[in-house]
């Protein structure tokens, strides 16, 4: 079976356990917030929840734009997939603002507010709540989506796609994140293998940029 992705500028074309896909070499079209996906705990599905977004003021303060300059340079190329541009507190913004608490333990694709942030290894995230907050400050290596945030299906073919949490599994207490529900579908065949596959070839690309894989 052969999966066509819409909405891109450029196709990379590549095998997988038999099956062909073709990818953007970038980021996907992300589907509209109202619109369902389903979360994989450990092989059993269940619904994502996506708030409608909100609009937030944001006052810059002395420290926040001192911090502009102190996170910039933290990260090499791509370790992590970042939205472009800073968050109010300097640092780049991780799993395009979804609260990886609620991911991770609610099984619900949450949206969080800049008022609710967590700094991570350079990488700013974004919570629902204070609570959600405190426990990934707590022990932010178990939150912490694999594979730097991008697509695990890529990454299991080499690549550095965009990873999309309205595509998301919890498999072994762990998030994974996925760049469309075609992607997500063929993850699906192969959980364990794909898994693997990716976490090592992690150990390898992890520092290089995605548009030179």
């Amino acid at each position: 079976m052969k999966t066509e992705l819409t909405g891109i500028n450029r196709t990379i074309g590549f095998e997988f356990m038999g099956l062909a896909v073709d990818v953007a070499a970038g980021r996907s079209d992300h589907p509209a917030p109202h619109q369902k996906a389903e979360l994989v705990r450990n092989g059993r599905p269940n619904p994502i929840e996506r708030k409608q977004p909100m609009s937030h003021k944001i006052t810059f303060t002395a420290a926040a734009l001192t911090a502009l300059f102190a996170f910039g340079p933290v990260m090499a190329a791509d370790e992590v997939n970042v939205v472009p541009g800073l968050t109010a507190v300097g640092a780049p913004l991780g799993l395009h603002g979804s609260d990886p608490v609620a991911l991770l333990d609610q099984g619900r694709n949450v949206e969080g507010v800049a008022s609710q942030t967590a700094i991570h290894d350079g990488v700013a995230y974004y919570f629902a709540s204070e609570e959600n907050r405190k426990a990934f400050e707590a022990n932010p290596a178990r939150y912490e989506v694999r594979n730097g945030g991008f697509c695990t299906f890529g990454v299991s073919v080499n690549k550095k796609f965009d990873g999309d949490p309205n595509f998301a599994a919890v498999v072994d207490d762990k998030l994974y994140v996925f760049l469309s529900e075609e992607i997500y579908q063929a993850f699906l065949k192969d959980k364990a293998g794909t898994i693997a596959k990716a976490a090592e070839n992690w150990k390898v690309i992890q520092h290089t940029a995605a548009k030179d894989l």
